[in-house]
């Protein structure tokens, strides 16, 4: 089953706000849209959200 989860960065000017993603799409569960502070500076790179604890939160629920 596909799932859609939201991980975004308050800062991150490219990340959908809290909110936006279950607001846009039918079927996301807003359980899923989460905001975490990724990076003081550096928050809209990749590899803080790979390392930051919830994405893998999310990932062990899935895997």
């Amino acid at each position: 089953m596909a799932r859609w989860v939201n991980i975004a960065d308050p800062g991150d000017i490219v990340a959908v706000p809290i909110g936006g993603i279950p607001r846009g799409f039918d079927g996301i569960d807003p359980a899923d849209d989460h905001t975490y502070a990724i990076g003081a500076f550096d928050f809209h790179r990749v590899a803080g959200y790979l390392s930051h604890r919830a994405f893998g939160d999310v990932i062990a629920r899935v895997i």
